[in-house]
């Protein structure tokens, strides 16, 4: 029988996670994955693609789609994560990108690729975000500004339907249930919403924030932002990707090299793709690289053959 290409359904899901994602990454629980591959909260009920040889999956792509607000137009968005084929079945792996070639008027987006991935998805018209990523250190000022207030947002959507706009009522609504905590940021009669996910990381442990409504509003009161995401947990920086910033410049904040992530669009700009919406939100993936991945890069090819197969065995 030969190999097959068939969708993700809520009844093939127990499955797919016995053969392909329990032992893949043990950190991340069923119910996370399942959200990754069956969530109500996107549009459709296209989760992905698996590969079958004979009823046994041996192969996996996810898909969350999502529809979003950008620049007053309503964009359809598809972000692919969790590309895996098993070692006999590499050379029919291609078979998963089939439905994804077609989707000429959906923005792609592949935040957390593999470097073995990036050449194939670049080849099917895929280009590089930009990966420098703004880090908020530990605030040097305990004390800021007392205009400044913030809220975390916990109660249902309908309660916040006069602070939020239409399109963020309905990023709140749809992360709502997930680990993440939502922050809105009142000041002089405006306000900033942002979305942030703790990201366990050993010592790089930190707040990634994966959206923010208002860059200006956000820099100009990065203290209290930075404060009370770090007040009474491990997590003591803030980490938020610089294409989300544009040109607005946050005080004492640094810029550091980033992971790769890539993007394909014809009516979306680099800047209006945030990590909603993304296994970054779902699973807690992290836009920092581990201190194994700042060396390599640093290194390279210039290290000795053995430190290289080291640092790979630890990984």
């Amino acid at each position: 029988m030969p190999v097959a290409l068939a969708k993700i359904t809520p009844d093939l899901f127990p499955d797919l996670y016995q053969e392909m994602l329990r032992d893949w990454n043990p950190a991340i629980g069923e119910e996370s994955w399942r959200r990754a591959f069956i969530n109500p909260a996107t549009s459709g009920d296209d989760g992905g693609y698996v590969l079958t040889d004979g009823g046994r999956i041996v192969g996996m792509l996810g898909t969350i789609f999502s529809q979003r607000q950008i620049n007053g137009h309503e964009r359809t968005f598809c972000n692919l994560h969790s590309w895996r084929v098993k070692p006999e079945y590499r050379g029919k792996g291609l078979l998963l990108l089939r439905p994804i070639q077609g989707l000429s008027d959906v923005t792609c987006t592949d935040l957390t690729p593999s470097h073995e991935i990036i050449p194939i998805m670049t080849r099917l018209g895929f280009s590089r975000l930009d990966r420098s990523a703004t880090v908020l250190p530990p605030s040097p000022w305990r004390r800021h500004s007392r205009d400044v207030t913030i809220q975390e947002l916990t109660e249902p959507a309908e309660h916040y339907r006069g602070e939020l706009s239409p399109a963020d009522l309905r990023i709140y609504e749809d992360h709502r249930s997930l680990d993440c905590r939502h922050l809105l940021v009142r000041t002089a009669g405006q306000s900033c919403y942002l979305v942030a996910s703790c990201i366990a990381q050993g010592w790089l442990s930190h707040w990634y924030v994966h959206y923010i409504s208002d860059v200006p509003r956000f820099a100009a009161n990065h203290l209290a932002i930075r404060a009370h995401l770090t007040r009474g947990c491990a997590q003591s920086f803030v980490v938020v990707d610089s294409r989300l910033l544009g040109e607005t410049r946050v005080p004492f904040a640094c810029r550091i090299r980033s992971t790769e992530k890539l993007y394909r669009s014809r009516d979306v700009a680099p800047r209006d793709i945030d990590g909603l919406y993304s296994e970054q939100v779902i699973l807690k993936h992290s836009s920092l690289l581990s201190w194994r991945m700042q060396l390599h890069a640093r290194i390279g090819r210039h290290t000795p053959h053995a430190v290289r197969r080291f640092l790979q065995s630890t990984q």
